[in-house]
């Protein structure tokens, strides 16, 4: 029987347990009927630039970021409610850009 090795005998590593950072209870206060704030408290970083879209309006960008920028034109056009919308995007145009357009519902197909 041969002796078993080194890597047998081995124990697994632990896993490291990080502690939360510490808090002073001290600079804790407890405060009663403070409403709770609804929705978004200050306009989305894009609203101004969104805004200005209109129906065939578009916003290039780069391909790598087509995915958030049209995220953010759906945030925008839910908590702006503005319905009868919807996007339509195109990975690559000719110039290299990834352009995403706002267009009515019944022209999407177009």
């Amino acid at each position: 029987m041969t002796a078993p090795s080194v890597f047998q005998l081995a124990k697994p590593p632990k896993k490291k347990i990080s502690r939360a950072m510490e808090i002073d209870p001290d600079l804790l206060k407890i405060e009663h009927n403070t409403p709770i704030p609804k929705g978004r408290p200050a306009p989305g970083k894009y609203d101004e630039l969104f805004a200005s879209l209109k129906a065939g309006s578009c916003v290039a960008c780069e391909p790598a970021e087509r995915g958030n920028v049209e995220s953010a034109i759906m945030r925008w056009m839910r908590r702006n409610k503005i319905t009868g919308m919807k996007t339509v995007k195109r990975l690559h145009c000719d110039d290299g850009k990834a352009r995403i357009w706002i267009v009515k519902v019944d022209h999407a197909a177009d």
